[in-house]
């Protein structure tokens, strides 16, 4: 069985997780925030976006003459990612932005290919595969 890697799964369950420490009188309510960083909107769409982007990356080899077709995902998925990001009100920041490109990375390593040669085949560094398109 595959471990679901998805950043939208740690976030939900961190979201649930404070949630409990609320309801069980450990957090008290004003310092909870979770709730509001992760709402089921945002999440609800990121999902897909993601699932799409890791079954495209499986269907692609993983010698370098796949390579366009696989930063052709990587484009797609950074654009739905930043469709999400300009109707939300901040739902990607930071640590979001990190943790979808650690997603992307390892959805892509996972796959069998090498994310430094696929980045150097692109002229970037290999944490920087989405930033030719990112705006979030």
């Amino acid at each position: 069985m595959e471990t679901d890697i998805r950043p939208t799964t740690l976030w939900r369950k961190e979201r649930d997780e404070e949630a409990e420490r609320v309801a069980a009188g450990r957090l008290p309510a004003q310092d909870a925030h979770m709730a509001a960083l992760y709402p089921d909107a945002f999440l609800d769409l990121t999902d897909p976006v993601l699932d799409t982007f890791a079954d495209a990356i499986r269907q692609r080899a993983t010698t370098p003459d796949a390579y366009p077709l696989v930063m052709g995902d990587v484009e797609r998925v950074v654009l739905a990612l930043n469709a999400i990001s300009n109707v939300s009100d901040g739902w990607i920041e930071t640590g979001e932005r990190e943790d979808l490109c650690g997603y992307i990375e390892q959805v892509i390593a996972q796959h069998g290919i090498d994310v430094d040669l696929l980045a150097a085949s692109q002229g970037v560094g290999g944490h920087e595969l989405t930033d030719q398109w990112r705006e979030w």
